[in-house]
């Protein structure tokens, strides 16, 4: 009725409506007669008035028919809002003419635990990640591919691991992965250190994987210092594929240290070089008892020796699963590795 009576005296001239009533009140009101009976509006404002005191009055549903609203406003240019919903933020993406959005991010997701998006760019998922409280979740899987938006890629790699780490205290699994190539000059192959390093705080990790078409060096040091942060982890999975010949920078020292801080380790993947044991990881070995039952080689280079052999099954006797990428790499020489293995 209240839209009725504004159209009756403004009829199409209507451009600006605001809306600043108690949440009751909108039950009273034909919300989604607001397009026919005013198409031309360029301006729409909804103000909670309980948000400044910290409270939340605008009901969802009533959320849910403004979304319906501004679906249908062609020459909407401004919107803000107090309340907000994924509906609604899915109509004003749609919104082709908007220059100007106001809203007031409350709530999102209260009861989020498991995320997993695709992302047509770096800049979209930052976003997401910078306006979405994610305080309760403890799975994030991500896939994301490249765009013009993408100016600094390590960066936004980067920012969306400590925007992540910084929020979801309780994580407990993360995976990330790029099926596009960004352009090479672009990923430093010193990126992958730095694009970890936030999750350190995340002393709940239990999963990490990361699947990435480029060469991303990580060495012994590194691995180490990493994996004393994450007392639960029970998979590591760093994957590089679509390189022919990647450099190998981890050896046996670091993969030793991995499985010596993380007892509870039970799948992992990584490239390192494996055709020597050094004497000094030899005693360590002996050390360590590892729970791990499934190894992802790549194209890890080893040499078939009888001390390689002999390496891999006192440092990981409950070993059932080596797997080598695509058969490729030194499968003959890990075939037989693997024979001598008492699994």
């Amino acid at each position: 009725m209240i839209a009725r009576f504004f159209h009756l005296i403004l009829g199409s001239c209507l451009f600006t409506l605001r809306f600043d009533i108690p949440g009751t009140f909108y039950s009273y009101l034909d919300l989604l007669s607001i397009p026919t009976l005013s198409p031309n509006i360029r301006t729409l404002s909804i103000v909670d008035p309980k948000i400044q005191w910290g409270g939340y009055s605008i009901p969802d549903e009533t959320v849910n028919l403004f979304s319906r609203v501004v679906s249908e406003l062609g020459d909407l240019e401004m919107f803000r809002s107090d309340a907000i919903s994924w509906d609604l933020l899915s109509s004003l993406a749609h919104a082709k003419a908007l220059q100007r959005l106001w809203i007031y991010l409350l709530r999102i997701f209260p009861q989020l635990r498991t995320l997993n998006i695709r992302a047509n760019s770096l800049a979209s998922c930052t976003g997401f990640f910078r306006w979405t409280p994610l305080t309760k979740v403890t799975e994030i899987s991500t896939c994301c591919s490249a765009s013009e938006d993408d100016d600094n890629v390590p960066q936004a790699l980067v920012d969306i691991s400590s925007l992540i780490s910084s929020q979801c205290m309780a994580l407990e699994i993360v995976f990330y992965s790029f099926p596009d190539p960004f352009p090479y000059d672009e990923i430093p192959s010193t990126c992958l250190r730095p694009m970890l390093e936030p999750y350190q705080t995340c002393h709940q990790l239990r999963v990490i994987a990361l699947e990435t078409p480029y060469l991303l060096s990580l060495t012994d040091n590194d691995l180490e210092d990493l994996a004393k942060a994450w007392p639960h982890l029970e998979v590591f999975h760093l994957i590089q594929s679509g390189i022919e010949d990647p450099l190998v920078h981890l050896t046996l020292r670091g993969v030793t240290s991995l499985l010596y801080h993380r007892p509870k380790l039970t799948h992992f993947s990584l490239l390192f070089d494996t055709n020597w044991v050094p004497d000094d990881i030899a005693r360590l070995s002996r050390e360590i008892l590892s729970a791990v039952k499934y190894m992802g080689v790549d194209r890890s280079p080893v040499t078939p020796s009888g001390g390689v052999a002999a390496y891999f099954s006192n440092i990981m006797p409950h070993l059932e699963i080596v797997s080598v990428h695509d058969g490729q790499g030194d499968w003959s020489e890990w075939q037989w590795i693997c024979s001598q293995h008492q699994q």
